[in-house]
């Protein structure tokens, strides 16, 4: 979506938190580019990747049943009004020297996480809790 969409999550956080060094994928451009684009500019390693979870288990924009490889994709879902969809990829999110989960009003989701069910396949945050500075912060 457009930077200054409502369902932008680059709009959240500028409007949240205004971090000064921000990574984020542009847009404006078509989905190949801003891809490409996007894996070419990005550090080795995040200082911080700031993720949320949905109820589903999807992180980033890494859904049930996905698994895509290199440091960025386009994944697909129709649970949303917005099908493609830019994402990091697990092993690029897992390379942050520090992951915070931002929850809020998802008892379901903190409960899954500390004490899981369903696999990873079913469940993508799951990948999420390694022995790394993983954060969750959930009211």
């Amino acid at each position: 979506v457009p930077a200054d969409h409502p369902d932008s999550n680059l709009k959240l956080i500028r409007e949240t938190i205004n971090p000064q060094h921000l990574h984020y994928f542009d847009t404006s451009l078509p989905i190949d580019k801003a891809l490409a684009k996007y894996a070419q500019e990005l550090p080795e390693s995040l200082n911080l990747c700031l993720l949320g979870i949905g109820d589903d288990g999807h992180t980033a924009s890494l859904f049930p049943d996905q698994n895509p490889q290199g440091k960025t994709a386009l994944t697909q879902t129709s649970q949303f009004s917005i099908n493609d969809r830019l994402t990091l990829t697990f092993p690029q999110i897992l390379n942050s020297k520090n992951i915070l989960i931002l929850l809020k009003n998802k008892p379901q989701v903190l409960q899954e996480l500390k004490h899981p069910t369903l696999s990873t396949e079913k469940f993508p945050a799951h990948r999420l809790n390694t022995e790394k500075t993983t954060i969750i912060y959930g009211t």
